[in-house]
């Protein structure tokens, strides 16, 4: 299975995404728009709640809510989606029909305007009035279909007959005579390749439309229309992992064919998660990929310098033998020489540049114009001049030839160099290839604080009100313990009874995280009491004529004390086969005994972000196959602003 092989949103993806988030962002205001690279962009948007979204939009790809800081810009046409977009409200969400496009609906003011973005190949993010002006686009696009253009009218790409709303018979009106199944669907109604592949069996796929009949074929519609409606209204979000341990695909629903049977999924709790932390992965990935390619290309540059630099070896080399030779020979027959270069001087001085001069001073050849004879002595051609002495041309090529030793001396050395950097190149492509980064393990907990304790007893804890009132009006049973920090403005934890007896221990160890994510962080207390009842004991519903704000519980009967719990929290890096990292909290004794590296934090002064970052930078000094270890992964654990009591990475 080949790494990250799916590199975009299908229509069914943008159909269970928009409908998952749609209802956060709807009412909501769009405070700024950043750049992210070329051609992406990232939303701040400001929700009912009031809780800040950060909707990253890439045209062509994919658009999701993430929890990750991007780095961002406000140079090229972010200015002009500014002028746009910041502060305008979003109206509504929408899919259009069953495609690859999604439409906002904005106001600003008085004024009505619509976001557009295109997922297909080529795709765009456009702005329009209310009659579909373009009034901003991210790109120029003209092409055989339509134009996108500021100042004309938005065209539709080319759409395909809408599975969801259509009729049978306009949808098998679409189909063409001839051609295999799968292929035909895929290609004239539009249905992802994905969900033909995980509906239909490789046999139904490979038929001939044209050897099936109508009601079959109706059957077939049917089959994946009722997969469509069903992986909407109930998504069972994975991604896909391959045989190495590496990202495949990402899917909205749990494939029973589309992958072979053993198969590895991750289940996330939504889709949205899934679809960040893929792409987050596959970011990860692509900087990996272009490093490499990167030191690919110096390695072949440097390549070709030593394949130069062994030409021009070779060259000088074989001028420097030439030169030793002629040395030698004027050297052990100087006297000789020397009185055939008097002669020649002087008979062309006396009658010029005559023939005799062959047999009177006994040369081979001469050249006139530029004053040389040659002549053969032991068996070596010899070009000197005659306007020059002998001696002076000797410690000329003398001088030549020590230049020459020097530069081949110079060229071993530059050669050894280049060979030192390519072998460390090589290396390091090596090390970069083979070093794969460990994977972030990912359960449906984890979406809350979590904590699975020495007893192998599961608790998680509300982020907010929101979901402190999820958790216990959907996990809560009657033998589950539910805990609270004995203050205002607090998580609430669950221990879960079902798969563990809950000791003392486990009480203790789940107190720390009660207390610690409770106000009393941000307050800078020392400590605070925690408190624990039965889940029988907890209701959401409140007394007759009374109200209970959202977050809210009545607790009945007696509450238990854990007295002075110590607001001091552990975060580490736990690491699990070696190929898998994941981020636990607790006391220092329990994350000592699982954490490769943790810090010990107390309530301080120092921002979340700064306490964050000092971690990180040791962690990843130390292991650097925790490349997909965010920032954000240890912010979220960090209660607040804190103190580092100490930093700890195992040898």
């Amino acid at each position: 299975m080949k790494e990250f092989s799916k590199k975009s949103l299908t229509s069914l993806d943008v159909a269970v995404l928009v409908k998952e988030i749609a209802s956060s962002l709807e009412n909501g205001f769009i405070i700024n728009v950043y750049g992210v690279d070329e051609d992406k962009y990232l939303f701040k948007v400001r929700g009912v709640d009031g809780r800040l979204i950060l909707l990253y939009v890439e045209p062509g790809s994919r658009i999701n809510v993430t929890k990750y800081t991007l780095q961002t810009t406000h140079k090229g046409k972010i200015q002009l989606f500014r002028r746009f977009l910041r502060d305008s409200q979003i109206a509504s969400v929408k899919q259009y029909k069953f495609e690859r496009i999604i439409i906002f609906d904005l106001r600003k003011g008085s004024s009505r305007i619509k976001l557009i973005l295109e997922l297909i190949p080529r795709g765009v993010l456009v702005i329009t009035d209310e009659d579909y002006r373009v009034l901003m686009t991210s790109k120029t696009l003209d092409v055989k279909d339509r134009t996108i253009k500021t100042g004309l009218k938005y065209m539709l790409p080319p759409t395909f007959p809408d599975i969801l709303s259509e009729s049978i018979n306009d949808l098998l009106r679409a189909l063409p005579k001839k051609g295999k199944l799968g292929s035909v669907l895929i290609r004239y109604l539009g249905i992802p390749p994905e969900v033909v592949n995980e509906v239909l069996d490789d046999k139904l796929r490979n038929q001939n439309i044209n050897d099936i009949e109508q009601d079959e074929l109706i059957t077939i519609i049917n089959s994946i229309r009722k997969f469509i409606i069903n992986v909407i209204n109930n998504p069972e979000p994975v991604i896909v992992y391959s045989e190495n341990n590496s990202y495949v695909s990402f899917h909205p629903f749990i494939p029973q064919r589309l992958w072979p049977a053993n198969t590895r999924f991750v289940a996330f709790e939504s889709f949205n998660e899934a679809i960040d932390e893929y792409f987050r992965a596959l970011t990860t990935y692509m900087i990996m990929k272009k490093e490499i390619e990167n030191i690919e290309r110096e390695r072949e540059r440097l390549n070709k310098v030593l394949s130069n630099m062994l030409i021009d070896y070779s060259i000088a080399y074989y001028k420097l033998r030439e030169l030793e030779k002629l040395i030698d020979v004027l050297s052990r027959n100087y006297q000789l020489i020397d009185s055939i270069i008097k002669c020649s001087r002087a008979f062309v001085k006396e009658k010029g540049w005559l023939k005799d001069l062959l047999n009177v001073c006994r040369v081979n050849s001469y050249d006139e114009k530029k004053g040389t004879v040659q002549l053969m002595i032991n068996g070596l051609d010899i070009k000197l001049s005659i306007r020059d002495d002998l001696k002076k041309q000797y410690f000329e090529l003398v001088k030549e030839a020590s230049s020459l030793k020097k530069k081949l001396s110079k060229i071993l050395e530059k050669k050894r160099e280049v060979e030192a950097e390519i072998s460390k190149l090589s290396e390091k492509v090596k090390v970069k290839a083979e070093m794969r980064p460990f994977l972030k393990v990912i359960e449906w907990y984890m979406s809350y604080h979590w904590i699975v304790t020495s007893n192998g007893c599961l608790a998680i804890g509300g982020r907010n009100a929101e979901q402190n009132e999820k958790i216990v009006r959907r996990y809560l049973k009657d033998n589950d313990i539910f805990m609270h920090a004995d203050i205002h403005g607090a998580p609430v934890f669950i221990i879960f009874s079902d798969k563990c007896t809950i000791k003392d221990l486990d009480l203790n160890e789940v107190a720390v995280l009660a207390a610690s994510y409770s106000k009393a962080w941000k307050l800078g207390l020392a400590s605070v009491d925690v408190f624990w009842v039965n889940g029988n004991q907890v209701s959401t519903a409140a007394p007759p004529g009374q109200y209970l704000p959202k977050g809210s519980f009545m607790i009945y009967g007696k509450k238990n004390y854990i007295k002075n719990v110590k607001l001091e929290l552990a975060i580490g890096i736990e690491i699990i086969d070696n190929k898998f990292f994941r981020i636990i909290t607790g006391p220092e004794y329990y994350v000592n005994k699982r954490a490769f590296a943790y810090m010990v934090i107390a309530p301080g002064d120092d921002d979340v972000n700064e306490v964050a970052k000092k971690f990180l930078l040791k962690v990843k000094k130390a292991e650097p196959r925790l490349s997909r270890l965010s920032l954000e992964d240890i912010t979220a654990r960090i209660p607040g602003n804190s103190r580092i009591i100490k930093i700890h990475v195992k040898k």
